[in-house]
């Protein structure tokens, strides 16, 4: 059943109306036991949802002003995507916790092939994580989309100001100079 569902919840990200993923999410409620709760409610609905992504929600990229600035210059395309996951893990930036959920927080990274596809936060043995550029969802370990990946790691929680150190070491690596104002 688990395997349908995550089935079902592959098609939410591409949902481009955000209110649209929301009632999807409920409709499956019907036909699959899960314990996916949307984190938002209609009033607080708007684009700003789509401005981020799981892995800027994971590392708490999405108040920065430093990685906005740089995440929003064009045509550098230059984000907190998986290569920048990838990029952090090569030169050991998170410190791996292991895999079990029952930590009081943390970061969790869900892996296809050995190629990071999706992030969230870790808080009291659930996860809340944004899909695609959509909404934000509370949810148990596997109830994300199946293109998530079935392999997940658990890594310590860093702040916003050490996160976008380590954005602007990434950014660097992909052509960016510039100066930072104290």
């Amino acid at each position: 059943m688990l395997f349908e569902l995550r089935q079902e919840l592959e098609k939410i990200p591409l949902l481009k109306n955000i209110k649209d993923q929301k009632e999807k999410i409920k409709d499956l409620s019907s036909k699959f036991n899960h314990t996916i709760i949307t984190k938002c409610s209609d009033d607080v609905i708007s684009e700003e949802f789509g401005l981020y992504n799981c892995f800027a929600y994971a590392l708490n990229l999405v108040d920065s002003d430093g990685y906005l600035k740089i995440a929003s210059t064009f045509p550098r395309n230059v984000f907190a995507n998986s290569e920048f996951i990838e990029f952090l893990l090569i030169n050991e930036k998170l410190f791996q916790i292991g895999d079990d959920i029952n930590i009081n927080e943390g970061i969790i990274i869900y892996f296809d092939n050995q190629k990071p596809v999706h992030a969230g936060k870790v808080a009291n043995k659930r996860v809340t994580s944004k899909w695609g550029t959509g909404l934000l969802f509370e949810h148990d370990l596997f109830e994300v989309p199946i293109n998530y990946g079935n392999k997940y790691m658990l890594y310590k929680n860093i702040s916003q100001a050490v996160a976008t150190d380590f954005f602007y070491d990434f950014a660097e690596t992909k052509g960016w100079e510039f100066k930072i104002e104290e």
